[in-house]
């Protein structure tokens, strides 16, 4: 079942500019890196890989150990760049250059979907508070919430 979707990107110093601004960009700066075998970490060596830069361009500043982490970090001026989630560049007042957004899906068992604690659940993320969280949060669309992405035989 779809979630959200979240927008990732680069995590810089308040008013850096952000226009066209990819990791070629950022190689070389500290970067607040996350713990190997993080999802982050493991996403951002496919994004290295994908714009060809090699394994040392992004040095580690620091090793964070949680997306917060390293947006602290971007923010105290300990790393020049992380990557993270738009929603936390904005509440820590940095600069977001996107590179993707990611879709965030529920795996659910067919019976487990009929069960009561799901059906609570889906009730709670169609409810207004929910609407209101998830606005709240910049980079975050919910919008295809509960829709069917794959339906196993």
């Amino acid at each position: 079942l779809a979630f959200c979707r979240r927008r990732r990107g680069l995590l810089l110093p308040a008013g850096s500019a952000i226009d066209g601004i990819g990791l070629a960009d950022v190689a070389h700066r500290p970067f607040a890196r996350r713990q190997e075998g993080s999802g982050s970490e493991t996403l951002l060596a496919h994004l290295a890989a994908e714009a060809a830069l090699p394994p040392d361009a992004l040095p580690a500043a620091l090793v964070a150990r949680s997306e917060a982490d390293a947006a602290l970090a971007v923010a105290e001026g300990a790393a020049a760049a992380a990557l993270g989630l738009e929603a936390l560049a904005v509440q820590h007042g940095l600069a977001f250059a996107p590179l993707l957004e990611e879709p965030l899906d529920l795996l659910v068992d067919r019976t487990a979907y009929f069960e009561q604690p799901m059906q609570r659940f889906l009730a709670f993320c169609q409810s207004p508070a929910f609407a209101e969280k998830a606005a709240a949060m910049p980079g975050y669309d919910v919008s295809e919430f509960g829709a069917v992405r794959w339906n196993a035989p």
